[in-house]
């Protein structure tokens, strides 16, 4: 996963947005195996576009669901990053 991130990261056109969800290692609280799967708070995923680069984050989230139709918990991190502009 972190190979794919670092692919939006280059994919991404100068000024452009990357937005990356994951699972969020706070699922494994509830009894979920994310072995296989990556997870990753939103602190994690907000070292991948550091400010000292010139990335600015658009947005970062972590947030709970409860699937009542399926009795399971999901937790989820987000971040949007704008890559910085050319020049």
């Amino acid at each position: 996963a972190i190979h794919g991130i670092a692919k939006l990261q280059h994919a991404a056109k100068p000024g452009g947005i990357v937005a990356v969800g994951v699972f969020s290692p706070a699922m494994e609280a509830w009894g979920t195996d994310l072995s296989g799967f990556f997870s990753a708070t939103a602190d994690d995923l907000m070292k991948y576009f550091p400010l000292s680069d010139g990335w600015t984050i658009c947005d970062r989230t972590e947030y709970w669901i409860l699937r009542v139709d399926r009795d399971m918990m999901g937790s989820f991190a987000f971040v949007v990053a704008r890559k910085p502009p050319a020049g």
